[in-house]
């Protein structure tokens, strides 16, 4: 999928986040939802019976304890994405800062 679209938000999480920082990402998502070339998504990572999407947050050296991390993907550098500095607020101004 992000091969496809030429910008591309993720949020990596828990697999079933709540609270400030899971309203925050849905305020972006709401934001950008008719960006044309952009997609907007988000990763659960189970670390429990299943263990979903394991793999995808081992690839980028992501655990538990990382979470939220935002990455971001643009069309022609996939494998080192723009990732939302840890030291921001997860707030969803920052995270549209971090976007443009």
């Amino acid at each position: 999928v992000l091969s496809r679209v030429p910008v591309t938000l993720v949020k990596f999480d828990i697999q079933f986040p709540y609270a400030n920082n899971e309203d925050e990402y849905a305020q972006v998502a709401d934001s950008l939802k008719n960006k044309e070339n952009l997609l907007v998504a988000e990763v659960g990572v189970q670390d429990y019976a299943d263990y979903e999407n394991q793999d995808l947050a081992g690839r980028y050296s992501l655990n538990r304890g990382d979470f939220p991390v935002v990455k971001l993907y643009t069309h022609d550098n996939l494998k080192s994405p723009a990732t939302f500095p840890t030291n921001e607020k997860f707030t969803a101004s920052n995270i549209m800062r971090f976007v443009k």
